[in-house]
Parts: structure tokens; sequence; C-alpha cells
């Protein structure tokens, strides 16, 4: 019997207008035409960004407001995100008046307000960087993120990105400097409000949008990695993240302070899954190569490369982490996010690896299940473990949409799917904002092309978000923390070394 729908429609990431209007009957209707930009849906975005270009894009959407333009934001090279919790933003219900300005008559604390606050509005623009709102579960509050397309893997890339990273530290401890200094907008409680208009490259608005610091101490934030990485270095980069079995207690101890740097932030349950993956993907493997033997199936030698253990090992920590009851966001489950979805993940893959599922789709999920422990449960739904009543920064009403649609999938239907070029999972983007960041691109990254440390390494890499990285990282060490993990996804691009080492950010020192 076929299983249940959703009602609501379905726009999947690089859908143009077109195919919208000729594909399945499953995916959305056509959008609007670009001439209408306020109602493009992500996936008429990202479809765009395909046919006419990213900064044809970006001047269209530049139509719809700061606001509306940064959801677009896609970071295609390397990517950081700083999230700082600690320092509020709010939009004030009035202007302020010549008194608040001067700080001679307090703002009342039922002025500050939230309407037209969305996440990823500009509040400023740097080299290389903006400063814009970020979304928790009860209030906004500030990220800095570095500018789409991020940066490439070249010399020159680098020192834009080491520019971008000395700007964002100047401007936060500005931030910082203007909520202790003397006179400006207040509360009662003399907690200071920086208009945005205030700082450098601040985005001024009436009435003022303002943030706030309740201790005002220096920044610390919460980073992510966003960058692609090759399918055959997907288990080197899970090492660095988690011990792998059996490593010896010195080792262990010698490289801690990177693994933390890289994934403190990973749950028990993230560090077994990519911990056990790489593993359980060769000895998967192998058994297959018997199995098809016993079958009679002749298999290519080149079989089961190492791209294709890559691949598996992000397919395991999926299965394995959304047995897990979703009560965040569904993507807050998975310590490497696919930015890139699986369907596209697979197009990368060796022909001689894709050979034995051309037409078996069965085998492909199979081989995964069995990888994962999992074997003859494929009819189980692909997040096991549920969905809470009301998610975060959703209504009950979305919850209950998102529960529905993405509650449908079976393990089956997810891993069949990828070998013909579908991720069910992308149908986490049918109109939820919160959530449209899972495989939101059907296309990877270019990465190995500058030969920095070996030649012949050029490959289309899956672009993956490293969501486990530092927690609390002092503002005066984001540069060296961005600049250690960039010169490591290079040498890791280029095969040059599968182990990250710390050369500048010292988390044992913290400045």
């Amino acid at each position: 019997m076929p299983r249940a729908r959703a009602a609501f429609p379905i726009v999947r990431p690089g859908t143009s207008p077109a195919e919208a209007a000729t594909g399945p009957a499953r995916q959305a209707a056509p959008g609007p035409c670009p001439a209408s930009p306020a109602r493009l849906s992500p996936g008429q975005i990202v479809g765009l960004q395909r046919q006419i270009g990213n900064r044809a894009v970006q001047q269209l959407l530049a139509k719809r407001g700061p606001a509306s333009a940064a959801h677009a934001t896609i970071q295609r090279a390397v990517g950081f995100e700083f999230e700082v919790g600690a320092y509020k933003v709010n939009q004030l219900t009035n202007n302020l008046t010549q008194q608040q300005k001067n700080g001679t008559a307090n703002v009342a604390q039922n002025a500050l307000g939230d309407q037209d606050l969305v996440k990823g509005l500009v509040l400023a623009n740097g080299q290389g960087f903006t400063l814009q709102i970020d979304e928790g579960a009860n209030d906004y509050h500030l990220e800095f993120v570095t500018a789409d397309p991020g940066f490439a893997e070249t010399k020159t890339g680098r020192n834009q990105l080491k520019q971008a990273l000395n700007g964002m530290e100047t401007l936060a401890r500005g931030i910082t400097t203007r909520a202790n200094t003397p006179g400006g907008p207040r509360l009662a409680d003399n907690t200071r409000l920086i208009e945005t208009g205030e700082i450098a490259g601040g985005v001024a608005h009436q009435p003022e949008r303002v943030i706030s610091s309740g201790g005002a101490g220096p920044m610390s934030a919460e980073p992510q990695t966003t960058a692609g990485i090759r399918l055959d270095q997907i288990p080197a980069l899970m090492e660095n993240m988690a011990a792998p079995a059996g490593e010896n207690q010195q080792e262990k101890t010698r490289r801690a302070p990177a693994r933390s740097t890289l994934a403190s932030k990973s749950s028990q349950a993230d560090t077994n899954a990519m911990r056990a993956a790489a593993p359980a993907a060769r000895a998967a493997l192998a058994t297959f190569r018997q199995q098809m033997q016993q079958q009679n199936v002749v298999l290519n030698a080149a079989f089961g490369s190492d791209s294709l253990v890559g691949l598996m090992s992000l397919i395991y920590t999926y299965l394995t982490k959304a047995t897990v009851k979703v009560n965040d966001y569904p993507k807050s489950l998975f310590p490497l996010l696919g930015i890139t979805n699986f369907g596209t993940m697979y197009s990368m893959l060796p022909a001689a690896d894709k050979a034995p599922f051309t037409g078996n789709a069965a085998r492909f999920a199979d081989l995964n299940l069995a990888a994962a422990n999992m074997a003859g449960a494929g009819d189980t739904a692909f997040f096991a473990g549920g969905f809470g009543q009301q998610l975060t920064n959703m209504t009950q009403l979305e919850s209950q949409q998102v529960a529905q649609d993405l509650g449908a999938i079976t393990r089956n239907d997810w891993l069949t799917g990828i070998v013909g070029g579908v991720d069910e999972l992308t149908r986490a983007q049918s109109g939820v904002d919160a959530l449209e960041s899972m495989g939101k691109l059907n296309r990877g990254e270019q990465v190995g092309d500058t030969h920095w440390f070996r030649a012949n390494t050029v490959t289309n890499a899956p672009i993956l978000e490293l969501r486990r990285n530092q927690r609390s990282l002092g503002v005066n060490n984001w540069k060296d923390f961005a600049l250690d993990i960039y010169d490591f996804i290079v040498k890791l691009n280029d095969r040059q070394t599968g182990e990250f080492s710390l050369r500048r950010y010292n988390p044992m020192q913290p400045k």
C-alpha cells in the first residue's frame, strides 16, 4: 500500500520553475517568474543560481531587501559562522527620542519587540563578512557569517579569509566597547542598547534595531564550518572528530585538543556514530563482495573505492543518529550535515562503485542497512526516534507538518532514492525556514585544484557543514581557529594529510 504523503507542496533543491511545472506530480507547482522575487521559494532560488549565476540571483534578491536576500546565502567554498548568543537583538516598537539617544531618558523594557526580525537579517556589512541575526529558542542574537560564496582553497582565498576574520574580530570588539561606553540609549537597569546604525558598516533602521548584552563582556561564539570535503576523505575527517576504536591512550591524549576544536560539542552518540562509521562500511563492503560472488555477480576490480566508503560512512551517521528523537531541528541530529544532497553525492562516485546498484537500488539500501546493523529494517521510518510536539522556532502546526512529511519517509525510501538521484530528506525544506539547509544544494564544490601539496587531486566534493565545532570561542581566537581549520581542509582535499593539527589556535591557552 502506498504511504501517505503530506499535502503541502515540495520544491526540491535545484528545481527551476520550468522543471517544477513539467516534473513529477509530487513537486511543487511552478513559482512566480524572476520578476516577482518576493515570492521565490528556496528551491527556486537555488535553481535560478544554476541557470543565471549567483551574482545575478543576488541582484534579483536585493529587490526583496536584506532580510530575504540573506536567506539565500550559500557557502560554496570554505566558510565560517560565529554564533554569539549573549548579545541579543531587538526591534524597538517606537523611534528613540532625542533624550533616549543621549541617555538622559531610559528606554522602556516593553519597547523591546521582535517584529520584522528574521534569521539572516543583515545588521552590518564588513569586508568578506556580514553581521546577521540568528534565531535561538527564545530570542534573536548575533551571528558573524563569512560572505557568499566562501573562500577558495588558494593563497588568495586564504588572505581574503584572514582579512574577513580580522574585520569580524574588530567589529566584535567595537560592539563590546560601545556596550561599556557611558551615555547612549539604555534600559532602566543600565543595559546599553546599541543602535545598528552606530556600528561600523551598520544598517540603520526606523524604528531602531538595537543590540544589547546582559554582561557586556568580551564576545564568545559557537563556530561552525562549511566546506567541500572529498568523499574519500570523509573517514579521515571523522577520525579527526572522534578517536577510532583501538587507538592507544597516548595517541588519544596527543590528538585530544585538535579533536576538541573540531568537535567539542559532539554528544556521546555523535562520537559513537563517527567512530564506527568507516569500519562498519568497510566490513559491509567485504560481506557484499562475498554475497555478489555467491550470486555469480561480477564486480569491477575497482569497486569499493575510498569514495564509496566515505559516502557510506556519512550515511551510517545519518541512519544511526536518526534513531534519536527530534526535539530541536531535524538537521541538528547530524554532526556532519550534508548541504549537498545525497542524490548528488551518489553521482560523484566512480562508475565502478555505482555499477552494482544500477537498476537494483535495493542492493544499495541493503548494503547500507547492513553496515548500520539495521538489516531487514528498511521499512522502519528514517526518523525512527520520532518528533517532539513542538520543534524549536516552529509553530505547533509547522512542527506537525514536518513530522508528517519527514515521518513518512522510510529508510528504504531514502536509500533507494539516493541511487535515483533523489534525496527524500530535502523534503525538510517544505516551507519551514528553520530547516532550509538540509541537502539544499544539488551540486558540490570543486576542490583540490590548487595543488599546494600534491598534483592530480581535483575532484567534485560534497559540501558539508561541521556542526560540532569548538564551544565558547573567545573573540581573540576566531581568526586563529578558522585559519587552522581552513589549512586542514586544504591539505585534506589535496590528500596531503589526514590529521588536523593546531598551529595558530591553542585551546589550552585562550587569548
